[in-house]
């Protein structure tokens, strides 16, 4: 029978009460230490806490903040901007009323009243130069009173309307203080009547014309006749007054295809005159009248647009008209 050995004994040797007790006193220690600097900062933080406690009690309370157009800088900004545009629309409304002008116009009213009140007021008005142009017209034109302020007389407008009368071509207006208005004219110089379309106007030199309804007044002076007449109208009236007796029996003259005069001589007779040269053939039919009557006879047609002759048409049944022109004979 095999029988088990005995256990072994334990080396370590027991411990005692007082070896376990010296043993555990360092973790003792350690686990006070520990608990004492979890005090120590739990401590602190209730002190921190109560300190910002503290200090947010003494704080001024923040405000709420305030939004953009409630501040001060945007009222007063956005009030600026309403007063400016109420100007601006009331300035506006007076303007198209008419308040604004109506104002201004008895400003400058009152302004004038005061110059004549210190003696500048028309007294005198004296006009040179009128012929035709009626007083009362050129008054009306001036839009001129006796004692009114001189002044409230416009000289460039004055002429203006001046110029715009019938028979003035041209005006100056002068203001002499304190109470005198001068006036020169320039009038239309009536040269004949021209026809055109069956109408008859008044034209002066310059082939304008004279806007008159009395054109029959003027029935002595030359006619001319046809389109474009009125502008070569003083060219053929000053060659004709080169031989003033056979102008005299001129009654009409018609430009013809806008380069050359046919006139009428004696009512009945027409004289076909050159293109060019029209002087020298204007000087050869006086010398021709004074020394072979041509025109008492049974003469129709004068034609002159040859340069060395003119042939001569009578009426049918008369005698053939010869006479001598640049030493040649003519028919």
């Amino acid at each position: 029978m095999r029988f088990l050995s005995a256990k072994p004994k334990d080396k370590r040797a027991k411990r005692t009460p007082a070896a376990s007790k010296a043993k555990a006193a360092p973790k003792r220690a350690e686990k006070a230490a520990t608990k004492a600097t979890r005090t120590k900062v739990a401590r602190t933080k209730m002190n921190r806490t109560a300190a910002a406690r503290a200090s947010k009690s003494t704080r001024r309370p923040q405000r709420r903040p305030v939004p953009v157009f409630l501040k001060p800088r945007a009222i007063l900004a956005a009030s600026g901007f309403a007063a400016v545009m109420g100007v601006i629309a009331g300035g506006a409304w007076l303007w198209q009323s008419g308040w604004v002008h109506h104002q201004a116009e008895q400003a400058v009213e009152m302004a004038y009243q005061a110059s004549a009140d210190s003696g500048l007021r028309v007294m005198d008005l004296q006009v040179t130069g009128r012929q035709r142009t009626q007083v009362e017209a050129i008054l009306s034109a001036l839009e001129i009173e006796r004692d009114m302020p001189i002044l409230k007389i416009d000289p460039v407008a004055g002429r203006a309307r001046l110029e715009a009368l019938p028979w003035v071509r041209s005006a100056q207006v002068e203001r002499q203080l304190p109470g005198v208005i001068f006036v020169t004219l320039e009038e239309r110089q009536p040269l004949a009547i021209w026809q055109l379309h069956g109408d008859r106007h008044l034209i002066d030199r310059s082939g304008e014309i004279i806007p008159i309804d009395q054109v029959r007044r003027f029935a002595e002076l030359p006619l001319v006749v046809g389109p474009g007449a009125s502008a070569h109208a003083a060219g053929l009236i000053d060659l004709l007054a080169s031989e003033p007796d056979l102008k005299e029996r001129v009654s009409g003259a018609v430009w013809v295809s806008e380069r050359r005069w046919n006139l009428q001589i004696d009512g009945d007779i027409e004289v076909q005159l050159p293109e060019e040269n029209i002087d020298s053939a204007w000087r050869r039919l006086a010398e021709a009248e004074r020394e072979h009557v041509v025109f008492t006879r049974d003469v129709k047609v004068i034609d002159m647009r040859l340069p060395d002759r003119f042939v001569v048409r009578t009426s049918p049944g008369a005698k053939p008209l010869t006479h001598p022109t640049n030493d040649e004979e003519s028919t």
